[in-house]
């Protein structure tokens, strides 16, 4: 009753910025999720602080709230456009649900309007606290836009609040939630956006220098693959660094050896120790029918008697796969068969492999 008083105060005081309340939610009881109102724009923390201001001022006076009920022939929904009776079709005949005002069923429909003196008249079906002093105080969570930002979002935005009881425990969660994050920033509570901000830059400076390393650790690794080509048309590119396994990193790889020979197929493998772990295959060739055969051939040769280790596909040159299972000395032994019978189909054939 607090939170539905509440939405009807902030819906109340938000209407003198020409936001009108498009719908609003309620988690049941006791959930920490906290209920929202949805505007047609967003708010800036300005204008959050500013009402939030105001509706608080508004629950110190302790205002009155009550209901008051009409028949839909007195002309309770007079004025489509008015906040009190918003909502309500013309054509309304439903009978009342409240068995201490049941009309028949040949009457109009019996209208419910909530009252906050001098405030607000709104047509409801719901319950409501008598005085606004029963909210206790009401919270607007800041929008996710830039403090500084004084642009809000001009689509459809959920603002979302708390009051009452709920309100309270809403802080104790965050004020726990607060305590718990600095000590895992190593830092106290007065000091954590500080940290969690030097955080997130040392963190992108730290992707960036990452990414930098990859990309030199990449080339190093193309022109030491170019180097053992010596006229083959197969290359295995063998990896078992966890840094970098992954298809973008394999991909780069291969792009960069077959930059170098058109007609070469390149087969990277990356691998890492533990039966738990996914292996990844790739295979790349500017020719569409000599990748696919050779990723054919390598699947044949792990997945075994009937067993499917490798799930995966391709198109256009390149193919991609995962190897469930443990690789080993065993998987080594195998594709390098593939390999090399590949290599010699290929300088044989001056082609396509059989």
């Amino acid at each position: 009753m607090a939170i539905h008083t509440a939405q009807h105060l902030l819906s109340a005081v938000l209407d003198t910025y020409n936001l009108p309340t498009l719908s609003w939610s309620m988690t049941q009881y006791p959930s920490l999720d906290c209920p929202y109102i949805e505007l047609s724009r967003g708010l800036t923390w300005k204008e959050v602080e500013e009402v939030e201001e105001k509706c608080n001022k508004l629950i110190g006076e302790d205002l009155s709230v009550w209901v008051e009920t009409s028949m839909q022939e007195d002309g309770g929904v007079d004025g489509e456009g008015d906040r009190e009776s918003r909502g309500i079709p013309k054509d309304y005949e439903g009978v009342c649900h409240f068995t201490w005002m049941i009309t028949r069923a040949d009457d109009k429909g019996v209208i419910r309007h909530i009252n906050i003196d001098g405030i607000d008249r709104n047509a409801c079906c719901g319950t409501q606290v008598p005085s606004l002093s029963h909210c206790s105080s009401i919270h607007i969570l800041p929008p996710s836009i830039p403090s500084t930002s004084t642009t809000p979002s001009k689509s459809p935005t959920r603002i979302s609040f708390t009051a009452g009881p709920r309100a309270l425990r809403y802080l104790r969660h965050s004020s726990r939630q607060f305590s718990l994050t600095a000590q895992a920033v190593g830092c106290g509570r007065q000091d954590l956006v500080e940290r969690a901000t030097r955080n997130e830059e040392l963190r992108r400076e730290g992707a960036d220098n990452v990414k930098g390393l990859r990309g030199e650790l990449g080339r190093l690794v193309i022109a030491d693959q170019i180097s053992r080509l010596n006229g083959k048309k197969a290359l295995w590119v063998k990896r078992d660094e966890r840094t970098t396994h992954d298809f973008e990193f394999m991909g780069n790889i291969a792009s960069g050896v077959n930059t170098s020979d058109p007609d070469a197929v390149t087969l990277v493998t990356s691998t890492l120790p533990g039966k738990d772990q996914t292996q990844l295959v790739l295979v790349q060739s500017s020719d569409q029918v000599k990748a696919k055969e050779l990723f054919d051939a390598v699947k044949a040769a792990l997945d075994g008697d009937g067993e499917k280790r490798v799930k995966g596909g391709g198109a256009k040159g390149r193919f991609m796969g995962k190897v469930e299972g443990k690789w080993g000395k065993a998987e080594d032994i195998k594709i390098s068969e593939v390999v090399d019978k590949v290599r010699v189909s290929l300088c044989v054939r001056g082609g396509h492999m059989s």
